[in-house]
């Protein structure tokens, strides 16, 4: 998909971020071959194993990932939101630069940041997983790697795993939000992929919206307010409905 020069016109180049400061910090943990890799941290005031693991777009981890990071840590009392950076610091904010990174995505390193995160973690996390567009996919694997410590995963528009027998692995409960004028993460791939949750016997639920592929994206020239709000506001629910957070904890 990434040397696909027409998935790649359906990503307009981000508009550069102009908001206030972005709450968190930097971290780094190591990964299994001794090397060490970053995320950025928005920690819980209090001590919590409440986690929410996010993963960024074919750009990096950029700005505006950083910043959706610190709302949903807002959002979310008592839970530790991780940021990982599946490109080691470099991102893009051109179509052409942002497709060679993805391009480049070495899927075992992958594995040993989502690993490393866990470990990051701890052996008492509860995890929720969310990301968009290349980082919905690597949601969805990250809670299928994660077993009995995903306890939630949210894709937005990202391409989702069909096999079943794999998916009979998973341990969490889905949440798919998709953009039905996508022409890549389309409704027969949405079906396809409910067909296989439902013959795996696992939980998902899908909400639709009549836009197009990273609507929700706020630095997206055609960004759809009002399709973000809805979408966003079930994926707070839904994640903590799925770490137990009380309604009146997000409500805010």
């Amino acid at each position: 998909m990434a040397t696909n020069e027409s998935f790649g016109k359906q990503h307009l180049e981000p508009i550069p971020y102009a908001g206030d400061p972005i709450a968190g910090a930097w971290v780094e943990f190591p990964l299994g071959n001794g090397a060490q890799v970053k995320a950025w941290l928005v920690a819980s005031k209090d001590s919590s194993d409440r986690w929410l693991f996010v993963f960024h777009e074919w750009w990096g981890l950029n700005d505006h990932i950083r910043a959706e990071g610190a709302r949903l840590a807002g959002l979310l009392d008592s839970t530790n939101v991780l940021c990982l950076d599946m490109y080691s610091g470099k991102t893009s904010a051109d179509r052409n630069g942002a497709a060679a990174l993805m391009g480049a995505l070495d899927m075992e390193r992958t594995d040993a940041i989502i690993a490393g995160a866990a470990a990051f973690a701890g052996a008492a996390a509860q995890v929720a997983t969310l990301g968009w567009c290349m980082g919905g996919a690597l949601s969805l694997q990250a809670s299928l790697a994660l077993g009995k410590q995903a306890f939630g995963c949210v894709i937005y528009y990202g391409m989702p795993e069909m096999d079943a027998k794999k998916l009979a692995g998973l341990q969490a409960p889905v949440l798919g939000i998709f953009a039905s004028d996508d022409a890549w993460i389309n409704p027969d791939v949405v079906d396809r992929f409910t067909t296989a949750m439902h013959k795996a016997g696992k939980t998902v639920t899908v909400e639709s919206y009549k836009a197009d592929h990273a609507f929700a994206n706020p630095s997206n020239p055609h960004h759809d307010a009002k399709a973000t709000r809805d979408a966003n506001a079930k994926a707070l629910t839904f994640i903590a409905r799925s770490l137990g957070i009380s309604k009146t904890a997000i409500d805010k």
